[in-house]
């Protein structure tokens, strides 16, 4: 059993089967009859925003997650590929006609 959390809050997850891309929230508290109400180190709370429901949550076991380091392994996010696109665009513009840099 793996007691080692493998996220922080803010971390870009994605299930492993695939799915949106979520945001981890926190590990929620989980109640132990022996030792009563604790902070998990396996289950975490995730958001994301569904295009017609609105903000949601939903609670899976971090083995059941990926970390996203960047954009290209995530589902298709129009926010983050536009900003891209306009980041890159912009770039170009300032340093078009620049000398390079030695």
């Amino acid at each position: 059993m793996n007691t080692k959390r493998l996220f922080k809050q803010g971390d870009r997850v994605q299930k492993k089967t695939g799915g949106p891309v979520l945001t981890v929230q926190r590990y929620i508290n989980e109640y132990n009859p022996w030792i009563g109400w604790h902070k998990s180190k396996n289950t975490v709370e995730c958001s994301f925003w569904h295009s017609r429901k609105g903000y949601q949550k939903i609670i899976l076991h971090q083995n059941n997650l990926v970390k996203l380091s960047n954009t290209k392994n995530a589902t298709f996010n129009a926010h983050s590929h536009f900003s891209n696109n306009f980041d890159q665009t912009r770039r170009n513009q300032i340093t078009k006609g620049l000398p390079e840099n030695r």
